[in-house]
């Protein structure tokens, strides 16, 4: 082990600006900051920053007496300062924290999972010893605990405690952040103790780059040959890296030509061809997939993240979209299944613990900055529900429990997808009708696909050709997964205000006015008409034009990104937002889950109820209102309205089989 030369440190601190910063700091605003800060990256000397990763604690030492020298100078009054160490030079990645690095301090990059409450520990012990002849009076430090405190000048274990000293200190979970664990598997992740001026410096879903000592902590005071603990980080320091993983890349100048070249041949096809490539068909979504990924930017006055929603039959490839997307083509994914997400769930929870409560965060929480991938939305809990509703409309996860409030950062696009309720499609009903998802949440998507799996011996031919072929052959590679990534990187990056032109303005407003026309002029007239589109929809075709925009590599959203959009919008409406009874479009669909038609019939049957009631003092009888609504609505149409009237407390049951309005 190198020795630290104390000249040397002094002479790199001189030439510090972090140091100095952290001096002037506390110098204003003693007591309320007392820690100075060490940027190991500042100095010029390599084999000096290496010598303090090596003996931190011999290091700290040091910067405190030269700090607290100087600072004395101007306030004499400071009589304890805190050292703080940053970007030391063995800088690793968090899952190679091992035994053979305790001691060293070391540099790990990641995403705050779980945050503890703050509690008390005793840092040293102040005490005196009663063996006789002796009473030597001394400090036990907390670093140094033994199981038994013996006397360091005779020896005995007679010892009397003076005084504890406690400080601060708070348990925090840190995790690797999501680009650096592909193909799946569980991130690695390690327990970080903060301590003092540390505390309270992060909340669940902070990305940092925190530089600390590796601990053992035993799971016995006594350990016997075969014992196990875990390794534990011990924080020296603690820095926030907001900037995303887009604005740390560098780009070289021949990969920025190549950019260029996709973005000026067919840049949409480009990309949507390597969204699971490996899977036949689905071509609607891959193309407003390969859009999302250009969504997930920094948000301005509006919200610019694509959500999509996928919805089909077991077995059409809904699963293997989302984790390719999430887990092999998204610059930062993370992929959950809402049926098997546990602890913190899709979103966040504060959960009560031994020693207080914790704040953990979420899947979406920890895809912050890129896009989440959810599958099977249907079987998520209420609560995950709420809280996703809120994250896809303001980018943001709100905490209130047991005294704990927090806003927890949730800025990234979803992507989901659901099973039909029964597991299959039934043909008879609308497949908006049969989506498990909350209205509510349903209408926050800007796209909705259905995948059915009907038999086609053309369609299987070719998706028995594409699976043999992807085993066979391989798909895309690596390599070309690589080169699409950092084109997303760089295209995300680059473009942080887009200006639209005034060309793509008037077709925005023409798309929108001559959609909405012929339900204006029906309304005129007097006649009930659906609404084909509303502000929704415009919404979501502005955003999927600004992603075209980016993947062209342009600083303006044009006519032929307004093209796009609307042709990606389109294909989603034409799918789930056509009343299949009428045959016209319905944008009313996605907001309530009912057909024009099916929201008529529950208007027809609530209403006669109404008008029986008066009849039937007990209740209106099934088989009544049947009767009366005969040859307008089928009975088992009329037996499923009642009952879901019921269902939302239109309408009460006091005797089975008959029904009161309330």
């Amino acid at each position: 082990m190198s020795e630290i030369d104390e000249a040397a440190l002094e002479f790199e601190l001189e030439d510090s600006p972090t140091f100095w910063k952290s001096i002037d700091k506390i110098v204003e605003e003693y007591p309320a900051y007392r820690t100075v800060v060490v940027d190991l990256e500042e100095f010029d000397d390599v084999g000096l920053a290496t010598a303090i990763a090596e003996d931190p604690e011999t290091a700290e030492n040091m910067v405190r007496e030269m700090a607290t020298d100087i600072i004395k100078k101007y306030r004499p009054d400071v009589d304890e300062v805190k050292v703080e160490f940053r970007n030391s030079p063995l800088s690793i990645d968090l899952r190679d924290v091992s035994v053979e690095l305790e001691g060293r301090l070391l540099t790990v990059e990641g995403i705050v999972r779980r945050v503890d409450d703050v509690v008390a520990e005793v840092a040293r012990i102040r005490a005196r010893c009663t063996s006789d002849d002796c009473g030597t009076e001394f400090v036990v430090e907390r670093d140094v605990v033994p199981p038994e405190i013996r006397c360091p000048t005779c020896g005995s274990t007679r010892v009397e405690i003076l005084e504890y000293e406690f400080t601060d200190l708070q348990r925090v979970t840190l995790q690797e952040v999501p680009e650096l664990h592909r193909k799946g598997g569980r991130p690695a992740s390690v327990e970080v103790e903060m301590r003092s001026d540390l505390v309270n410096r992060l909340q669940p879903g902070d990305r940092v780059k925190l530089t600390g000592i590796p601990e053992i902590k035993l799971d016995r005071p006594k350990p016997r040959p075969g014992d196990t603990g875990k390794i534990v980080l011990n924080a020296r320091g603690v820095d926030h890296t907001e900037s995303s993983i887009t604005e740390e890349m560098v780009f070289t100048e021949s990969e920025i030509e190549e950019f260029r070249e996709i973005a000026e041949g067919d840049p949409l096809e480009t990309v949507a061809s390597t969204v699971a490539p490996h899977i036949h068909g689905h071509d609607d979504i891959k193309r407003a997939v390969a859009l999302q990924l250009f969504s997930c930017v920094p948000e301005g006055r509006v919200r610019e993240r694509i959500h999509i929603l996928v919805v089909g039959d077991p077995a059409t490839a809904k699963s293997q979209i989302l984790q390719f997307v999430a887990q092999e083509l998204a610059p930062r994914g993370v992929y959950v299944s809402a049926q098997h997400v546990t602890g913190a769930g899709l979103t966040a929870a504060a959960e009560r613990t031994e020693d207080g409560w914790t704040l953990e965060a979420g899947a979406v929480v920890l895809a912050d900055g890129g896009l989440v991938a959810i599958d099977e939305l249907d079987k998520a809990s209420r609560h995950d529900l709420n809280a996703l509703l809120e994250a896809m409309e303001s980018g943001k996860i709100s905490v209130a429990k047991a005294g704990i409030t927090a806003t927890l950062k949730a800025r990234c696009a979803v992507l989901a997808a659901a099973n039909p309720e029964g597991g299959r499609w039934d043909p008879s009903k609308h497949p908006l009708e049969q989506v498990n998802v909350d209205p509510a949440l349903l209408s926050r998507f800007d796209a909705v696909f259905v995948t059915r799996d009907v038999p086609d011996p053309e369609k299987d031919e070719a998706i028995a050709e594409t699976m043999v072929e992807a085993y066979s052959e391989g798909s895309s590679t690596e390599e070309d997964l690589e080169v699409i990534r950092r084109f997303v990187s760089y295209a995300t990056s680059r473009t942080d205000g887009l200006e639209v032109t005034e060309e793509a303005k008037e077709r925005l407003k023409e798309w929108f006015v001559e959609k909405r026309k012929d339900a204006a002029d029906a309304m005129e007239s007097g006649g009930v008409t659906t609404l084909p589109v509303t502000r929704r929809q415009m919404g979501s075709v502005i955003r999927f034009a600004r992603a075209h925009a980016r993947m062209r590599l342009s600083d303006t959203v044009e006519e032929e990104d307004v093209n796009v959009a609307i042709s990606v919008v389109e294909d989603f409406m034409n799918q789930v937002l056509v009343d299949e009874e009428s045959g016209t479009l319905d944008a009313d669909l996605i907001e309530t889950g009912k057909t024009l038609t099916h929201r008529e019939a529950r208007t027809l049957v609530l209403e006669t109820v109404r008008k029986l009631a008066e009849e039937f003092e007990d209740g209106v009888p099934r088989k009544e209102v049947c009767e009366r609504l005969k040859g307008r609505l089928k009975e088992g149409q009329v037996t499923e309205i009642l009952e879901e009237l019921k269902e939302e407390g239109e309408l009460m049951e006091p005797y089975p089989g008959h029904y009161k309005p309330f």
